[in-house]
């Protein structure tokens, strides 16, 4: 598994400009283990582009790529990023993303396997 920590910009599209801030943070706290909203930096002011009510997003991410046998360095990640991105998201265009970090860990889910394995241990 690898963690990537990065930032991006995400044009969201609105249902309507009413609490756009609010639909925003609760639409990026919905996403699955893989994905993880660490910080909403900027949300704008709601705009009308393409005959619909949208809203640019810049945010701080973690995310949890699965491993590929295509990538032979940790680098080889980097552009794994924004194609995953743009699979998790909806009704919203990633405009760019900016990678910080990348680590190999062990996966969440097995991790926490291992743990209730150890309890039985006990």
């Amino acid at each position: 598994m690898i963690k990537v920590s990065a930032y991006a910009n995400i044009t969201v599209i609105l249902p309507s400009p009413e609490n756009h801030e609010e639909f925003v943070k609760n639409k990026f706290e919905s996403w699955s283990d893989r994905l993880k909203t660490e910080n909403i930096i900027t949300i704008s002011k709601p705009f009308y582009r393409f005959e619909e009510y949208c809203s640019n997003v810049y945010a701080r991410f973690t995310i949890h790529l699965p491993e590929d046998e295509e990538c032979k360095n940790i680098d080889d990640y980097t552009g794994k990023v924004l194609p995953f991105i743009k699979d998790h998201l909806t009704h919203s265009i990633v405009t760019s993303t900016k990678v910080i970090r990348l680590q190999k860990v062990q996966d969440p889910l097995l991790k926490r396997w291992d743990v209730l394995l150890q309890k039985e241990k006990i």
